[in-house]
């Protein structure tokens, strides 16, 4: 068990390095996507190729149409997400993000009929004023800003719509995490990759940090996170690692003070709190539901 609970902080510290790592890099948004999604892939393909070539060709049209949504809403979640980095500070950007669960939580009542009880409704406005606040505090320093945290809350959006499309895939025995990340993160690549051509980005003109960047953002976040995120589920309460996952914009924000020297009004950590708040009602709900 010990050895689990190091997993977790393992997980949760490579995961709080996305938003400073995505920052110290100095090439177009639609570049960092395809790289991370592409060597993400690469390095995933090992592990679920034997698992694709069976699954393949016994998924449905429909499911394929599936997969084909999860990689449009997950490539629009990461584009977006990179692009809230360069407007506004990398706490708000992951604390704007973080309200993803809120937004799944409505899109699942609306499009897979879960219910919404009193716990989701509190977690709902609680954020919403947390986001409020920080929003308005942004406002009040720079306009740039705000709109940086509206894209990061879009992110969220994004990310909660293919998460919620990919529920139903996830629940099928015979398809694994790692095959259907494969998936997304191939299609995802391709998106992005034609809107590096169609925007006439150059596809080989990344800066040496940029290139550093996006190698550690591929081993540390989406490897040793999102990869170590999956294992230590298997053994600790979804609840647990929910909560977690809290205290990814804090460790965020400390790293981006010391790199890029960042600083926090009390303002922000009050959005922050109400946020965070939020997500802890959301989180007692799914535990509810689930007993």
């Amino acid at each position: 068990m010990t050895k689990t609970y190091l997993y977790l902080s393992i997980a949760i510290c490579s995961l709080s390095l996305a938003g400073p790592l995505i920052r110290l890099c100095d090439s177009n948004p639609f570049l960092i996507a395809f790289y991370r999604m592409f060597f993400a892939m690469l390095v995933l393909l090992p592990l679920s190729l034997p698992h694709l070539k069976r699954i393949l060709p016994t998924l449905s049209l429909k499911n394929y149409g599936r997969i084909l949504l999860m990689a449009i809403f997950f490539s629009a979640h990461l584009i977006f997400w990179i692009i809230s980095l360069s407007h506004t500070k990398v706490a708000n950007a992951m604390i704007a993000f973080s309200l993803n669960p809120v937004f799944t939580a409505i899109a699942a009542f609306f499009f897979l009929k879960e219910k919404i009880d009193r716990y989701v409704i509190i977690a709902l406005f609680l954020g919403l004023a947390g986001l409020v606040v920080l929003g308005y505090e942004d406002l009040s320093l720079a306009q740039n800003y705000f709109y940086g945290d509206m894209l990061a809350a879009l992110g969220g959006a994004f990310f909660a719509a293919y998460f919620v499309i990919g529920r139903p895939l996830r629940q099928l025995p015979e398809l694994n995490n790692f095959a259907l990340m494969s998936m997304i993160y191939f299609i995802g690549s391709l998106l992005a990759l034609i809107f590096i051509f169609f925007y006439d980005v150059p596809l080989f003109t990344l800066s040496q940090q940029s290139m550093l960047a996006i190698a550690a953002l591929v081993f540390f976040p989406t490897i040793l996170g999102h990869v170590g995120l999956a294992y230590v589920l298997k053994y600790l309460p979804a609840s647990m690692v929910s909560a977690s996952t809290l205290v990814e914009p804090v460790l965020g924000g400390i790293v981006a003070y010391n790199l890029f020297h960042e600083d926090y009004s009390y303002k922000v950590w009050i959005g922050y709190a109400l946020i965070v708040a939020g997500l802890l009602f959301l989180i007692y709900s799914e535990n509810q539901r689930k007993n």
